[in-house]
């Protein structure tokens, strides 16, 4: 079966009835969606803006003191157990490709423990809401916003592509622990900007 690629302005055609052609199936394993995300310089700027703004809240914020223990059992302590099948079966694959993510983090942050990695990854979610909920930059789905996110946390090189399991798996338990809690602090910051401009 012969179609057009689903990447956005792709003009490709599949065969064998998959959704997107050659060069944009390699993107979306990589990257998490057909499309580059926005420049990781952007991202680093907005993300020290931000911590300039709202100054050491990731030490205050009861929201996200709250959640600490879990975000890093999902984001940097994996354990087999939390990776089972319906049968009970570990997906072993599934856990030394995000435990193999999770010891690069660490080492690329050397010497810092579990609370101080939360709060780089706290911070890198509030750069990309406010990024997004700025209208700077608009991802197109919940994987390509994470993979913003995968980017702004590690040091790209070429052996260093994002990975997407760790990106659904380990960022998306993530995303469900801090989407409202880094949302409503981007929010904050917009609504400054905003009183600052009408003044």
């Amino acid at each position: 079966m012969v179609r057009k690629c689903a990447a956005p302005e792709c003009h490709r055609q599949t065969t064998n009835g998959l959704l997107h052609c050659k060069a944009h199936r390699t993107l979306y394993l990589y990257y998490g969606a057909p499309v580059a995300g926005p420049p990781k310089a952007m991202l680093v700027s907005y993300q020290r803006y931000l911590q300039r703004t709202l100054g050491p809240i990731h030490k205050t914020d009861p929201r996200f003191l709250s959640v600490l223990p879990e975000l890093a059992d999902a984001c940097l302590n994996a354990r087999p157990d939390m990776y089972v099948t319906k049968r009970n079966e570990i997906r072993w694959q599934r856990y030394q490709l995000i435990s193999s993510r999770q010891s690069l983090l660490r080492s690329q942050y050397a010497g810092e423990g579990d609370g101080s990695l939360c709060a780089r990854i706290f911070w890198a979610f509030i750069t990309v809401q406010y990024v997004e909920l700025s209208g700077l930059y608009t991802h197109f789905d919940r994987i390509h916003f994470l993979t913003s996110i995968y980017r702004l946390l590690f040091t790209p090189d070429n052996s260093n592509k994002p990975n997407q399991t760790f990106i659904r798996f380990a960022l998306g338990e993530a995303d469900k622990l801090l989407a409202v809690t880094s949302g409503s602090w981007a929010r904050k910051v917009i609504e400054q900007e905003n009183e600052e401009q009408t003044k």
